[in-house]
């Protein structure tokens, strides 16, 4: 509706500000790459207290949800694969940390 409000008012002014198809498709792209993250991120904030024992499990349904996106996405598979290496970084520390075995221990 806004589409077509704008599209038919004689403002050039408010015409400018319409994204293009290939905008709107790489906003579509960059949502998808984000959603899978911001996902991650409302499991563990709903939980009190967030546990080793728990984050670990969603950061590698993470890794594997954009290892699936790298394929769909693949002109983004850069992007994505920065993130898969910091969520891999960040694991490889956790494990390294004795609340890590401790948290296995329980």
């Amino acid at each position: 509706m806004l589409r077509q409000y704008i599209t038919e008012s004689d403002s050039e002014t408010l015409q400018a500000h319409l994204l293009s198809p290939e905008e709107r498709k790489v906003l579509c792209d960059i949502y998808f790459i984000l959603r899978l993250p911001h996902c991650a991120q409302e499991i563990l904030s709903s939980e009190h207290t967030p546990t080793t024992s728990h984050a670990i499990p969603v950061y590698e349904t993470l890794i594997k949800g954009w290892e699936r996106l790298k394929g769909t996405l693949p002109h983004l598979s850069g992007y994505i694969e920065v993130g898969i290496k910091k969520i891999h970084k960040y694991l490889s520390l956790s494990r390294m940390t004795q609340i890590f075995a401790f948290s296995l221990g329980k």
